[in-house]
């Protein structure tokens, strides 16, 4: 049984893509399909997604097109400068 999920005002409906129960798709890993699920979750919440190099292309075949503008080539990563409580040298980060 699925049950909708609720995030502020908006009322998420679970999707399981219909192609997961299709023959051609047995070979496709569990956590493949986990991470489309977990990825039209954040497309569909409006959240930019970020999937492994070496999967992105599995996950990108399994979720619906209209969610694949989500999905990030690179993560939007700067590198931080933090100065250590105890030593007082900075540090960078990222």
């Amino acid at each position: 049984m699925q049950v909708p999920i609720r995030v502020g005002a908006t009322l998420l409906e679970p999707h399981i893509a219909p192609e997961f129960g299709k023959p051609h798709d047995a070979g496709i890993r569990q956590s493949i399909q986990i991470q489309a699920q977990i990825a039209e979750i954040g497309a569909k919440m409006g959240f930019r997604v970020w999937v492994p190099p070496s999967d992105r292309p599995r996950v990108m075949s399994v979720v619906q097109a209209t969610h694949r503008n989500a999905f990030l080539e690179v993560l939007p990563l700067t590198t931080t400068r933090i100065r250590s409580t105890q030593s007082g040298k900075l540090t960078s980060c990222g």
